[in-house]
């Protein structure tokens, strides 16, 4: 058959452009005269009517006008037509198509048949879109195709760029350059009730509910002329083998809905370092950032709730086309129906109804908390707040935002004084943000300017009162840098249990606050307060034992002068010191603590401990996993992370 072809062989590549066909297309014959005058190149113009390949000039001057155009360029070192009617490819052949490149060791165009067939060494890239594959079959009449044994890399990022979504044209995409990883954005879930800080081992990690870059592998991808479908697709976030996570998905299909990219999994499981396997069900991802928290959540409340509960995310359910939804999270409270209520009433179950979005340039947040359902004791099982947010820019003060609020029985910790309830409170201010550096020293501030009423419990006594007040409150902190290793490390085995390189340092931290606050019935209070303190960060998190450290030891005294009539913003505590604590024991095993202790001898509170959070946090390159208790409150939770990176195709070899 090859020997009965018409070969054409030339010394250097061969370039060929396929297209749909326009009116000015040039028939096969005048082709072969400027083959021969031009014998670097020739070019082939193929019409595709309905996808049909055709070199009847008489056929292409028939074809409707808005067909769409599409070139193909096809280059090889080998190009020639087999008796079958078949183009054939073969050496380093290569297709550009759209702005993208098909390369294959052999690539064939059956006329006849009307397909594409790569073979041998296939890859596709687009992008940041990389793809490899055993083989890739396209039918253009059927409008179907198949990767076989594929693999890449699929940035999520620039997903809609790349394949022509509308997209955000000012993200910039970071890469994985010189064996070196940058921790982009991940995707992190926050159990109820977890206020712990275990989790910031590295402080320049950026929380985005998105990963970036996803290496893959299929057996076969299906592509369809709207969808992409696989019986099986396996997924990793982690750049380095062995991986450290992965997806294992079924039933897929990938599709585009509103201008996003949404994929959808039957059956999903996730696997940790290859051995824990948990099923989640039916799952779905998008290209954009979209509200993927987890349906079915575990938390611990022990004033509400008496303990243990479980909850679970229903869909949201959407208001108008200002995107205001409304959320709705049931609640089984397993700890209070063993011990209390074994026949599982209404007082067994508690509810979490949340609205959100934007309307006339307000930003709100709705909170309804119901920790029973049953209807006699809701008074006392109900909490209530409401923020409305809205951005100023005024004059020589730029971003600047008006705050309204508004709650009903609302937690606040104050200190030694512990937790007390704000019955009721609705006011507003205005607040001011920012960062600044001066020579070494960073500095951030909060400026804030408010007005309320308060019914609240009394200072001295557990009775209720009223009070409007006033109130300016400003801060400043700041950090200068007093040492740094900066001692680079190129061992992969770096990264076992971080996804970032931990540079050592010792650094000087200062807080200073001022307080303001006048009261209706003729009280005010003031306060100026200063801290100041060290902090260390010690090893690289590389060795299984004790090779990582990070302490702090802040020292505060706060001069004051007048009273409050309120518990919840008397201030106290004149002299402490606060402590934070994180410590590798063994492996990725860190335990996490942070603490404060009064220290004024003429305080009734001496020496009693408060603002205690204790963590223990399982940490690895690909994710992170951490359970916290706040003995305070009696709130605890997990906390789930996936780290997101951005890597090229070099990370893309099978896993």
């Amino acid at each position: 058959m090859v020997a009965r072809a018409r070969q054409m062989l030339v010394h250097s590549q061969l370039s060929t452009n396929i297209k749909l066909v326009s009116q000015e297309s040039k028939g096969f014959s005048d082709l072969i005269d400027e083959t021969a005058k031009n014998f670097l190149e020739q070019v082939k113009e193929i019409s595709l009517d309905n996808f049909l390949i055709s070199t009847d000039k008489s056929e292409l001057d028939n074809l409707a006008e808005d067909i769409e155009l599409l070139t193909l360029k096809v280059t090889s070192d080998i190009q020639y037509d087999l008796e079958d009617n078949t183009f054939v490819a073969e050496g380093n052949a290569k297709i550009s198509v759209s702005g993208g490149i098909l390369i294959a060791d052999r690539i064939e165009f059956s006329r006849n048949n009307k397909k594409l067939t790569a073979k041998g060494n296939v890859s596709f890239e687009k992008g940041n879109q990389y793809f490899r594959a055993g083989r890739f079959n396209y039918s253009f009449t059927e409008r179907k195709g198949e990767l076989i044994d594929a693999y890449g890399v699929l940035n999520v990022r620039s997903l809609n760029q790349d394949f022509n979504f509308p997209s955000d044209p000012n993200i910039e995409d970071r890469v994985l350059i010189n064996n070196k990883l940058y921790l982009n954005e991940g995707y992190e879930i926050n159990f109820p009730n977890l206020k712990s800080n275990i989790n910031n081992i590295n402080s320049n990690i950026d929380i985005d509910n998105k990963i970036n870059s996803w290496r893959f592998q299929s057996a076969s991808i299906i592509i369809l002329q709207d969808t992409w479908e696989s019986e099986e697709i396996n997924f990793t976030n982690d750049p380095f083998n062995p991986i450290q996570f992965s997806i294992k998905a079924k039933d897929v299909i990938a599709s585009k809905k509103d201008n996003v990219f949404v994929l959808t999994s039957n059956k999903t499981r996730l696997i940790f370092d290859r051995r824990l396997t948990i099923p989640i069900g039916e799952k779905t991802f998008y290209s954009e950032k979209q509200d993927q928290e987890n349906k079915w959540k575990l938390g611990f409340d022990s004033k509400d709730r008496q303990g243990i509960y479980i909850s679970r995310s229903l869909d949201d359910i959407d208001f108008g086309p200002n995107n205001i939804k409304l959320s709705l999270s049931p609640q089984f409270l397993i700890q209070r129906s063993i011990i209390s209520d074994p026949n599982f009433s209404s007082d067994s179950f508690g509810l979490i109804a949340d609205i959100k979005g934007s309307e006339l340039g307000w930003d709100f947040i709705i909170n309804n908390n119901f920790s029973t359902l049953q209807f006699d004791q809701i008074d006392q099982g109900y909490r209530f707040s409401a923020d409305f947010k809205r951005e100023l820019s005024l004059p020589k003060i730029k971003d600047m935002s008006l705050n309204i609020f508004s709650a009903y029985r609302y937690l606040a910790w104050n200190g030694t004084l512990g937790e007390t309830e704000i019955n009721s409170a609705n006011g507003a201010f205005l607040e001011k943000n920012g960062q600044f550096n001066y020579r070494d020293i960073k500095n951030s501030y909060n400026v804030r300017l408010g007005a309320a009423e308060y019914y609240s419990e009394e200072l001295n006594s557990n009775q209720l009162a009223s009070n409007f007040r006033s109130s300016f409150f400003g801060s400043i902190a700041s950090e200068y840098q007093i040492w740094r290793d900066s001692s680079k490390v190129s061992d992969e085995s770096i990264y076992e249990y971080l996804p970032d390189v931990i540079d050592s340092n010792i650094s000087f931290k200062t807080y200073i606050s001022l307080g303001l606050f006048k009261y209706s019935n003729g009280d005010s209070q003031s306060f100026i307060m200063l801290s100041a303190g060290p902090e260390l960060r010690l090893g690289k998190l590389k060795r299984r034992f004790l090779d990582y450290t990070k302490f702090s030891v802040m020292p505060a005294i706060k001069i004051k002068s007048g009273q409050s009539p309120f518990k919840f913003d008397n201030s106290i505590d004149l002299k402490s010191i606060n402590f934070s604590i994180k410590q590798q024991l063994y492996g990725p095993i860190i335990l996490s603590t942070d603490f404060a202790l009064n220290i004024d001898s003429f305080s009734s509170n001496y020496g009693k401990m408060f603002g205690t959070k204790m963590g223990i946090l399982l940490k690895k390159r690909a994710y992170e996993l951490g359970l916290a208790y706040n003995p305070d409150n009696g709130g605890g939770g997990i906390f789930f992370r996936l780290n997101g990176f951005n890597f090229d195709k070099s990370k893309v070899n099978l896993f």
